[in-house]
């Protein structure tokens, strides 16, 4: 999808039989919008956002986009500002998706294999508990030297991982949010909660959970 203005994603199920790029060269102004008809987005191989942008993009999410065919699938955002919001993401039983780049979504249910490629973070800005919690994993997480960051702005539940570096409540606002732990997380790195830059103050309720950082029991807390 390539071009300036507004392009709005249609109604119904849109099968990708190999690449969805977002976003191309040099267009200005581009926005790509799926709120107004939420799709279904079945994708067979990559997902590229923004490639070989010189002019950033907005993507407006709505409807889910599934990693559902392909055996192995890459994710990569190259937005020049912020990354973009791509919704809610599922990855199929059977099926690796990496992320090659800093990656956001609202929501990611994953039921195969999910991973960074080494270092690239993956945040999660959907709030939710039980079913609806950001990210409801009955897969594999491979979380290498990466980072997941939950920035929901309501009771948020935290799934158990494997976390290399886990952050809740990292981006700077006004809301005070509880993050609760599902399970008893592996903490490889580090564990961060709130941001030094909010007017409010964010919770991380471990409850009668044990989390482990780096092999050691309890973990070690950075509160900016």
């Amino acid at each position: 999808m390539t071009g300036s203005s507004t392009h709005t994603i249609g109604a119904g199920t849109f099968n990708i039989t190999h690449n969805l790029v977002i976003g191309n060269g040099t267009n200005s102004g581009t926005t790509v919008t799926a709120a107004a008809n939420n799709p279904t987005i079945n994708i067979a191989n990559k997902l590229d956002v923004c490639v070989s942008c010189v002019n950033a993009i907005t993507f407006t999410k709505g409807g889910t986009i599934n990693f559902n065919t392909a055996s192995s699938s890459s994710w990569i955002d190259f937005s020049i500002a912020a990354k973009q919001d791509m919704g809610t993401v599922t990855v199929a039983n059977g099926r690796t998706v990496t992320y090659w780049s800093n990656v956001v979504a609202t929501k990611v249910t994953n039921a195969g294999i999910i991973q960074p490629l080494a270092a690239q973070t993956l945040t999660l800005t959907g709030s939710g508990t039980g079913a609806s919690q950001p990210f409801l994993n009955t897969g594999t997480f491979t979380a290498n030297t990466g980072t997941v960051n939950f920035t929901g702005t309501a009771a948020t539940t935290v799934s158990e991982g494997p976390y290399n570096n886990l952050g809740v409540g990292t981006t700077a606002d006004s809301t005070a949010v509880t993050y609760t732990f599902e399970g008893d997380p592996s903490i490889q790195g580090v564990l961060t909660v709130g941001n030094a830059s909010s007017s409010a103050v964010d919770t991380l309720n471990a409850g009668s959970r044990l989390p482990t950082l780096g092999g050691c029991h309890p973990p070690s807390v950075i509160t900016p």
